[in-house]
């Protein structure tokens, strides 16, 4: 039996396209995804209003099931005071914690990690030791996905600098501990590609996958709107699919590309044919 995640990325309420919101919410609402997850810069700004547009959209996707992890803009760029004392405190009172729980069904367990810094606004940072010790509290599940605002890889030159660090020895920390998938977003720029095309010498490859951004008008020119459909199968043999959607004005969102894996039986992934 397959489970099913919907990731949106940097939907950076206050630069949103209202077409392409209401777009999105049919949908999502369509496709009724046994997860949701907004991983990150769900802000421009940071601001009260742009919180309360993005909590709105958020209710309006109900009952569907959603987790939150905060991106650099969710903090306070010009207002140090709330940076440095309370860089979180609008965050969390649109949607609570910035590592929620663990979510887990049919052997598969999504694990939040917070990548942000009130120290450095832009880039992203997550300690490997502390990266290991969420993985470990889902030991039990036959798959982890690891869900993160930063990317850990990329596909132009220009965004290595936008990986969040220490890059290949969180990516070393997370493949050791048994991540199987890797969410982010940050670059506007959709990628996917196996953690051992990157980071060679690897014990096992986890799929490593970033997301454009869902509805923001902040997108690259190669790079409209869009959104990755996840689909994973912890029944020997383990598989996985991860699919962009891209926004067409005049179609809404709709599938364009499929990347497909398969368990290699050393504990990672290989190209599926």
């Amino acid at each position: 039996m397959s489970v099913r995640l919907l990731q949106l990325s940097d939907p950076h309420f206050g630069t949103e396209r209202p077409e392409v919101v209401a777009s999105l919410l049919r949908c999502v609402r369509a496709v009724a995804p046994d997860l949701v997850v907004l991983s990150g810069d769900i802000t421009q700004r940071a601001t009260r209003a742009q919180f309360a547009a993005a909590a709105a959209f958020v209710a309006a996707l109900a009952p569907l099931t959603v987790r939150v992890v905060p991106g650099n803009h969710d903090i306070p760029l010009f207002a140090l005071a709330a940076r440095l004392l309370w860089p979180y405190r609008r965050f969390a009172a649109a949607f609570g914690v910035t590592e929620p729980a663990p979510w887990t069904r049919e052997g598969v367990a999504v694990l939040f990690m917070d990548s942000t810094s009130r120290w450095r606004h832009r880039h992203g940072v997550l300690a490997p030791a502390r990266a290991r010790a969420r993985l470990a509290a889902a030991a039990a599940a036959r798959l982890r996905v690891v869900v993160l605002h930063h990317p850990v890889t990329c596909r132009r030159e220009r965004d290595e600098e936008n990986i969040v660090r220490p890059g290949a020895e969180l990516v070393s920390a997370l493949a050791a501990a048994g991540a199987d998938l890797v969410l982010g977003g940050h670059i506007h720029d959709p990628h996917v590609e196996l953690a051992a095309r990157r980071y060679p010498g690897l014990t096992r490859s986890p799929v490593l996958a970033v997301a454009g951004t869902c509805v923001s008008c902040r997108t690259r020119a190669d790079a409209p709107n869009s959104f990755n459909l996840v689909s994973l199968s912890a029944d020997a043999p383990a598989a996985m699919v991860v699919e962009r959607w891209d926004h067409r004005d005049a179609g809404g969102f709709a599938p364009v590309l499929a990347h497909r894996f398969v368990a290699d039986g050393g504990g990672g992934w290989r190209r599926a044919g």
